[in-house]
């Protein structure tokens, strides 16, 4: 019998990167992982013990025989759809959405630096907002392939910013 889902796994050539996305964007956390003998991390929802998502370093992520990841799409259940929506819009990633009158819930996706497709399910009754506008070009039913191009802001700033963090590491470790 199967209780409900446990986690999902995603391999990434960028380790740093992918993280930054989950935590900056979609507002994960941190979560405790043992030494499993590759690196990666494990993400959590906030307020929550249990990680959902798994991150694994993999210079060459695993795609099925069409080309695609092996991973279709995540969802989350989500709140704060006026906060998600504008973090992503902030960082010009592309995105579409979709609302479901009859379940009462709002959609977001985007992609992850991957090309994984990040859906973001929130309850229509429990946001405290006005219900989205999703126009036309925004709707799920434009839904695009991934282009890693939308991406370079997004890749380039968090490359300056790790490349600033090693610097400051490096000042640190000169300083001791």
């Amino acid at each position: 019998m199967i209780a409900g889902l446990d986690h999902i796994t995603i391999n990434t050539a960028n380790l740093t990167i992918t993280e930054r996305f989950y935590i900056d964007i979609i507002g994960l956390e941190l979560a405790p992982r043992p030494n499993l003998g590759v690196s990666g991390i494990w993400l959590k929802a906030t307020n929550s013990e249990r990680a959902i998502l798994h991150i694994l370093l993999d210079k060459v992520p695993a795609t099925t025989a069409h080309g695609k990841v092996a991973v279709d799409h995540i969802a989350f259940h989500a709140r704060g759809f006026d906060k998600i929506q504008q973090s992503i819009v902030s960082r010009n990633l592309p995105w579409w959405g979709n609302i479901i009158e009859d379940f009462g819930l709002w959609q977001l996706m985007v992609f992850d630096p991957n090309g994984v497709l990040v859906e973001l399910n929130f309850k229509a009754d429990a946001e405290n907002c006005r219900e989205p506008v999703i126009n036309d070009t925004q709707h799920i039913s434009q839904y695009k392939k991934f282009d890693q191009g939308k991406y370079r802001n997004f890749l380039a700033l968090n490359e300056k910013i790790l490349s600033e963090d090693n610097s400051q590491e490096i000042l640190a470790d000169k300083a001791i």
